[in-house]
């Protein structure tokens, strides 16, 4: 593991604990460190996002392009995230309403990530969503 990850992370929890912190790892394995030890909120396995895209891409062919159109660029950003009261519904609403919500506004809901910071990646229509969790959607 890289020592200056492993710093970063510790200096940031020790000075600014609220801040939240994402450390890019190459080996799974030393995760521990960072998430036991020096408190660290989220990490990213390097090898296994990199061989999931290459995988897929070459499994689908020309797959790759849709990677960097859901991405979107630097100037615009397509991952957005919402909440039931900022669009203007209702506590337990069925995924399938918020489904044709986002379809109207011509944007593609993804799911959504609960208070437990769980994602859910297209949930049933039958799911109920709680104003607590974060919905995870890409405009167009």
């Amino acid at each position: 593991m890289d020592l200056r990850t492993v710093m970063t992370v510790f200096h940031i929890e020790k000075e600014a604990s609220n801040v939240h912190t994402i450390a890019e790892i190459n080996d799974a394995q030393n995760a521990d460190i960072i998430i036991d030890k020096m408190e660290g909120d989220e990490i990213l396995y390097k090898e296994m996002i990199d061989s999931r895209i290459i995988s897929n891409c070459i499994s689908h062919k020309y797959i790759s392009n849709m990677f960097y159109e859901m991405l979107g660029t630097a100037k615009s950003e397509r991952l957005q995230e919402t909440s039931l009261t900022e669009i203007k519904m209702e506590n337990n609403t069925l995924v399938k309403k918020i489904k044709y919500y986002f379809i109207e506004k011509d944007a593609t809901f993804l799911g959504f990530i609960d208070e437990k910071n769980k994602s859910h990646l297209s949930p049933k229509n039958d799911v109920q969503i709680k104003e607590s969790y974060r919905l995870i959607y890409i405009k167009d």
